[in-house]
């Protein structure tokens, strides 16, 4: 079922940019369908549907469903603890399949994104770059899928890895790909705690993005090309990146806010935040993805939801 929400919120672009109008937060109000105060960016008035796809069916054992990545008709979508990736069709809503990888308690899978690079130039996708934002395990794990549909292959070919967080300041590491400029952007927290918290904030490193036949490589501060902060928002969740703005879910439940929010990297600033309960989504919202000039997100309830724009 689609249900359809208008107001000045954001606009797809045929181009494949996703443009939000401005940062602020929407409330419901009795005489509009959102209230918005903040700097406009773009006054346009589409209406915005949020659909429900479907419910995942995959089995989650003690861990729970995070960081999910889309390419093409699937959803990739990643359990705690690298216990496995369950693979749907997002046409369909079917399982195609699950691949059990080696489980591993300090392994988060906190984000998914696909890359531009092949291993090798028959494979049916690109690597993929799982980010675990753990304090004890910080890197990234690349992938190279193999195989047809229902018979699809992981292997793991280049590790990321990240300096201590208190040595580089940056604590729970995630990462986004920014496959348009070539660059693997690195964001966590300056403390050591994902909440709001005096002092406490987002910290964003852009870095190149090394080649896989590079093999196994470790960064430090020095190799960022650009370093920013932000105001701290409780939790970082699934992103991804298209023309030089992150796309990001926050948060983890009601109390602390739960938000879609759009950072530009050219101005340093965040310049959208919708506030997820308002648009109907209430419960702690793990993946993201571009799809079909739309965003998927997954949550911990397991629901798919696909928003799209007019």
């Amino acid at each position: 079922m689609m249900k359809a929400w208008s107001g000045s919120l954001f606009k797809s672009v045929l181009a494949g940019a996703l443009v939000f109008t401005a940062q602020g937060v929407y409330a419901q109000d009795p005489a509009k369908d959102f209230a918005y105060s903040g700097e406009r960016i773009d006054l346009t008035s589409p209406v915005m549907n949020i659909g429900y796809l479907f419910t995942e069916t995959h089995e989650v054992k003690d861990s729970s469903i995070q960081g999910a990545a889309v390419y093409g008709k699937y959803l990739f979508q990643f359990n705690n603890f690298r216990e496995r990736c369950a693979i749907y069709d997002l046409g369909t809503g079917k399982l195609v399949q699950t691949i059990e990888l080696e489980r591993d308690k300090l392994l988060h899978c906190n984000n998914a994104n696909f890359s531009r690079q092949y291993y090798d130039g028959s494979d049916p996708f690109p690597l993929l770059y799982i980010s675990m934002e753990n304090i004890l395990k910080h890197n990234v794990m690349v992938y190279r899928l193999t195989g047809k549909e229902g018979e699809f292959r992981m292997e793991p070919v280049q590790t990321i890895t990240w300096p201590k967080p208190e040595d580089c300041g940056c604590y729970y590491p995630n990462v986004i790909l920014d496959n348009e400029n070539g660059k693997i952007i690195q964001m966590g927290y300056t403390q050591n705690n994902f909440h709001v918290a005096e002092g406490n904030k987002l910290i964003i490193r852009v870095y190149p993005l090394p080649l896989r036949e590079k093999g196994d490589v470790t960064f430090t501060p020095a190799d960022a090309e650009k370093s920013f902060e932000l105001p701290c928002v409780t939790a970082t969740q699934g992103a991804f990146c298209r023309n030089n703005r992150i796309y990001q879910i926050y948060g983890i439940n009601l109390q602390e806010g739960l938000s879609l929010r759009v950072i530009d990297l050219d101005r340093e600033k965040f310049v959208t935040c919708v506030n997820l309960p308002d648009i109907g989504i209430k419960g702690e919202q793990e993946g993201i993805g571009f799809y079909k000039e739309g965003i998927i997100m997954t949550g911990q309830d397991r629901r798919v939801h696909f928003l799209t724009f007019k």
